[in-house]
């Protein structure tokens, strides 16, 4: 490989690159998910209110469906 990725194309369109095994384990390895991001900052800052598994400021539960049913 001339140190280009190399491009195979099926019906005209791109199907598969090929690259060195050296570009491929140098690539980014996956972005972390939004969970990991929201898990990794909780309790991060002092101010910051944690609240994961924090009560709910109501108490009473709302009539849904068939509560108005008479």
């Amino acid at each position: 490989m001339a140190g280009e990725p190399q491009r195979i194309t099926r019906h005209g369109k791109e199907a598969v690159v090929i690259v060195s095994e050296a570009d491929w384990n140098a690539r980014p390895k996956s972005a972390p998910t939004l969970a990991d991001l929201f898990v990794g900052t909780i309790g991060a800052e002092p101010d910051v209110a944690d609240v994961v598994g924090a009560e709910r400021p109501w108490s009473e539960t709302r009539a849904l469906g068939a509560d108005f049913a008479d």
